[in-house]
């Protein structure tokens, strides 16, 4: 499963979200995509790829609490891109665009929620994404994450803003938390939490920040943009966050981007 983590710019008095974050400087983090529903709600986060037409997310967010494929997967939810307040087109850039295809990780497990990753392929292109306007990701592609060990990572969304799953923002929010080592995640919550060879672990030491609710699907980005996982977890561990790790799955992604 992907990671997802992320550092909090400092914006002085602005609203403490996501759990212990901050709202994101206005339309600073482009590639964040948000998943709408059929009601208009913000219900997943994705990461808009390089060309601005494919969306990287989540595969639970296609299945039902049962863990059941939602049926007609491409309708169930809209892009949109370049927002800060989702429920507002207002930026030339802002735009919902409709989905054509969903392809879900073949070794998605429902379960375990490993290999939790899904590609949303748009009608169309994000509009300024050809000319840089609106941001895309390059995937980190090394073999190890240990570099990231200690560093601050990024993860930014429109998810929950109490563990309680009462309070959602309309603006995007961003937080900090610590990537730390599978050994030292087995040693704090115990062997068998999260599945090592395909989940990162995240944490606030101060237990005061945390992705949550509708966070899943968003990025884990470095402060340079790369991406480094997709968030998973919704505060199942106070101030916990595991992540599908995503150079387990690039080489099916691969795989599934060339054979649409």
């Amino acid at each position: 499963m992907l990671g997802s983590l992320a550092l909090a710019l400092a914006t002085g008095a602005a609203a403490r979200i996501i759990v212990g974050g901050e709202e994101s400087k206005p339309y600073s983090r482009t590639h964040v995509v948000s998943l709408i529903d059929e009601f208009d709600d913000h219900n997943c986060g994705g990461s808009l790829l390089d060309g601005g037409q494919v969306v990287l997310t989540a595969a639970h967010c296609f299945f039902s609490r049962e863990g059941n494929l939602l049926p007609n997967v491409a309708r169930v939810y809209s892009a949109g891109v370049h927002l800060h307040d989702y429920t507002k087109l207002d930026h030339v850039c802002s735009k919902i665009i409709e989905v054509e295809k969903v392809l879900i990780h073949p070794d998605y497990d429902s379960r375990t929620t490993e290999n939790d990753v899904a590609l949303m392929f748009l009608s169309e292109p994000a509009p300024c994404a050809a000319d840089g306007r609106t941001k895309t990701v390059t995937l980190d592609r090394s073999d190890s994450f240990d570099p990231y060990v200690g560093e601050k990572l990024m993860v930014a969304g429109w998810g929950a803003t109490n563990k309680q799953g009462s309070k959602y923002p309309n603006k995007l929010h961003e937080v900090a938390l610590d990537f730390i080592d599978n050994d030292a995640c087995a040693s704090k919550w115990g062997p068998g939490y999260i599945s090592p060879d395909v989940m990162l672990c995240a944490w606030d030491p101060n237990e005061e920040k945390d992705s949550c609710f509708a966070d899943s699907g968003g990025p884990l980005f470095t402060l340079d943009g790369l991406i480094v996982g997709i968030n998973e977890s919704v505060a199942r561990h106070p101030h916990e966050n595991a992540a599908t790790a995503i150079e387990v799955a690039l080489d099916r992604f691969d795989q599934m981007l060339f054979c649409v």
